[in-house]
């Protein structure tokens, strides 16, 4: 069973479990390891306690499943790269569900945005903090960026090559793309390089409460492209490969008790 972010309500608990009482509302993010046939596109999923944080109040379960993966692959991307206030951080690929959240998250710490994306996304890129948006089909994003102090890099390909070169001497470039940038060219650019911060399903507990913490003080916004029943789970997974998303596509499961987000 595919998927590894859901929201929902807590059914059951295992032996020793604290903090997670049934009927709890949660996000999650399912780990590839758990027994049995488990993935979150389904009406029952098994979770860790330890990868399950509180659904802030004042999101829906549909954005609660957005949360998880991207909150904290883009939280550790910017910790990897030390973003702090006064710097400017290009993203590319920003619109997309990791960029959009880096974003708001560096936009949070004080730090300046610019991301690469199609003029379509402007006013949404706009509205989310960032400042300028370059247009990655005119070429030359170093040019269009001018001097940046990090690099966070969700598209790989040669946009992540040219990103590269808008960086000052000093600066830091994190993908989460396998970017096909050699530790030469990083050595010849004068930055340091770091690949991806790890599997999403292996980020600890406190990395996943802060990105609830950001979520629950308006500091970070879910923004959902589109959302589609379970039984259409296969279509979903095509508009996500067309590459055009703005924020996060989910599966809708409705039962019982309501909807809740996959």
């Amino acid at each position: 069973v595919p998927g590894i972010d859901a929201s929902g309500v807590i059914a059951a608990v295992g032996p020793g479990v604290t903090g997670r009482p049934v009927g709890m509302a949660v996000f999650a993010i399912i780990g590839a390891d758990e027994a049995g046939p488990n993935g979150a596109y389904a009406h029952y999923v098994i979770a860790r306690a330890d990868s399950t944080a509180p659904k802030p109040a004042n999101i829906s379960y549909a954005q609660a499943a957005g949360l998880g993966v991207v909150g904290v692959t883009a939280l550790g991307a910017l910790d990897e790269a030390h973003v702090q206030a006064g710097q400017r951080v290009l993203i590319t690929g920003a619109a997309g569900g990791v960029g959009s959240t880096a974003a708001q998250m560096a936009v949070a710490r004080g730090a300046t945005v610019l991301g690469t994306a199609s003029p379509r996304h402007d006013a949404y890129l706009r509205g989310i903090g960032v400042s300028k948006v370059i247009d990655y089909t005119r070429g030359d994003i170093a040019g269009q960026a001018g001097k940046v102090d990090v690099v966070i890099d969700t598209v790989g390909r040669m946009e992540a090559i040219e990103a590269l070169h808008a960086l000052k001497t000093g600066g830091h470039f994190v993908s989460i793309a396998r970017a096909p940038v050699t530790p030469a060219e990083c050595a010849a650019a004068q930055v340091q390089c770091s690949g991806s911060p790890g599997h999403a399903a292996d980020a600890p507990l406190a990395l996943l409460l802060q990105v609830g913490k950001l979520a629950g003080d308006g500091k970070l916004a879910i923004h959902v492209d589109r959302t589609y029943p379970l039984a259409q789970a296969a279509e979903a997974v095509q508009y996500v490969h067309q590459g055009h998303t703005e924020g996060k596509v989910v599966r809708v499961v409705s039962g019982p008790r309501g909807s809740r987000g996959r």
